[in-house]
């Protein structure tokens, strides 16, 4: 039934290794020619009156400054005594216990 010349022969590793070693290459190379054959972007010797439409590039650089000052002293308490006030016998006193101090201010310079 079956002949024994229909066999096919194999090749040998040595020769699948070339022929992969070459297949590789040409691969490799024909990336080299497509990336040599792609069109070059403009170069820098451009004409002057392109260079004059662009708009220049503006760089802008926020500073914050955060200035924090010290509380401004509390108002004087004045004591007035019990005898110059026009009421009974606590007549217009004040207490003489001071003001809270303000919290500090603090800017941002302006922003």
């Amino acid at each position: 039934m079956t002949d024994a010349s229909a066999r096919r022969t194999r090749l040998s590793k040595g020769r699948v290794r070339a022929v992969a070693w070459v297949a590789g290459g040409a691969t490799f190379l024909t990336g080299i020619g497509i990336l040599g054959a792609a069109p070059k972007p403009a170069s820098s010797s451009a004409p002057a009156r392109e260079s004059r439409s662009r708009r220049p590039v503006v760089v802008h650089r926020v500073l914050r400054r955060v200035i924090v000052t010290e509380p401004a002293a509390g108002a004087p308490v004045r004591v007035i005594p019990a005898s110059v006030g026009s009421g009974g016998p606590a007549g217009g006193a004040s207490s003489a216990a001071p003001a809270p101090a303000p919290a500090p201010q603090t800017t941002t310079g302006g922003s």
